[in-house]
C-alpha cells in the first residue's frame, strides 16, 4: 500500500501534516488519532508513517485540505495553505477560506505548556561612590597616594613582626623537643660506642644486649632521639645510628651468600622494637 500523508486543519483552523493512517471516520465524522510526544518526535512519527497506538489523542471534526505522495510535498503544502490560502482539490467543506493566517498547531506544546514568564523587579541601580581621598589627586593634592603607601609600608612591616613571631615559636619548639629528649634519655649511655664499626663490635653488643636488660633500654632510649615522620625514615636514621656503613655492607636480611642474616640478631629485635613504638605513637 503506497504511503499518503494529508494535510489536516482541526477545529482550532491550526494545521498539519499526518499520514493518511492517522485518519479514521468515527460515528461519521473524521477523526484524527495524535501521538501524546514533543514536537520534534511527533514529526518524525509523521514522517516515518508510524501507525496509531494505545494512548494516542482522538481529535474530532478536522477535514483534509491536500493529499500528497511523499512528506515533504505535504509540509510545502502546509505552508502555502497557511500564507496564500485553503485551494486544494480535496477540501471537505463548500467554503473557500480567503487568506489565513498562521498560526501553530497547539497540540505541539499540549503536556508541556510553560508558565508565562513574569519579570521580576529590577534591583536598584547603585551609585557609584568614589570617596575624595581615593580620587586621582592633582600634583599638589596627593593624598590618596599616600594613604596607599602607608598601608603599603604597614602590611610590610605586620609581615615581617609575623615573620619573626614565627621563628621564635619554632626555636622555642625546637628547645623543648631537645629538652624533652634529655628527660626521657638516661644519663648514662650504652657500654658500647655507637655506630658500630666491625663484626667483633658488634658480636659484643649483641651478647651484652642479651645479657643486659639495662644495657637494651640504654639502646632504645638512644634510638629513641633518631627522628622522622615516616617509617622508612625512621629505620633508615636508626641503622646510620647503631652501625657504619662498612659495617652495614655485611649484613643482609635472610643471610644470603657469606653475608650475616640481620633478622636473627639482637640489635634487629631492639630497632624493630622501637620503630613499632614510633608508629603507634
Amino acid at each position: 500500500m503506497a504511503q499518503v500523508w494529508k494535510v489536516v486543519e482541526f477545529q482550532d483552523r491550526s494545521a498539519a501534516v499526518v499520514p493518511l493512517i492517522w485518519l479514521a471516520s468515527i460515528d461519521g465524522e473524521l477523526c484524527c488519532y495524535w501521538p501524546p510526544l514533543e514536537e520534534k518526535k511527533i514529526e518524525k512519527a509523521a514522517m516515518s508513517y508510524i501507525p496509531p497506538a494505545q494512548g494516542w489523542h482522538v481529535h474530532r471534526g478536522v477535514r483534509v485540505l491536500k493529499t500528497c505522495g511523499t512528506y515533504l510535498k505535504a509540509q510545502c503544502s502546509l505552508q502555502q495553505s497557511l500564507e496564500e490560502g485553503c485551494r486544494t482539490a480535496d477540501l471537505q467543506s463548500e467554503d473557500e477560506y480567503g487568506p489565513r493566517k498562521r498560526r501553530p498547531n497547539k497540540r505541539y506544546n499540549e503536556g508541556d505548556e510553560k508558565a508565562p514568564s513574569r519579570k521580576g523587579r529590577q534591583p536598584p541601580l547603585i551609585e557609584p561612590f568614589l570617596d575624595s581621598e581615593w580620587q586621582f589627586p592633582s600634583l599638589n593634592e596627593d593624598m590618596g597616594i599616600s594613604t596607599v603607601i602607608s598601608l603599603l609600608n604597614n602590611l610590610r612591616e605586620d609581615n615581617r613582626q609575623l615573620k619573626e613571631e614565627v621563628g621564635r615559636l619554632a626555636q622555642e619548639v625546637r628547645a623543648m623537643r631537645r629538652e624533652m629528649g634529655r628527660q626521657e634519655t638516661p644519663q648514662t649511655s650504652p657500654l658500647f660506642p655507637l655506630p658500630l664499626s666491625t663484626m667483633e663490635e658488634f658480636k659484643a653488643a649483641e651478647a651484652l644486649l642479651k645479657a643486659n636488660g639495662t644495657q637494651r633500654k640504654l639502646m632504645v632510649s638512644t634510638l629513641a632521639l633518631c627522628g622522622g615522620t615516616e617509617a622508612g625514615a625512621i629505620v633508615r636514621r636508626m641503622l646510620r645510628t647503631l652501625l657504619s656503613n662498612g659495617l652495614a655492607s655485611q649484613f643482609n636480611w635472610a643471610g644470603k651468600g657469606e653475608k650475616t642474616a640481620f633478622k636473627n640478631t639482637i640489635v634487629h629485635d631492639v630497632l624493630f622494637g622501637r620503630l613499632c613504638t614510633c608508629t603507634q605513637q
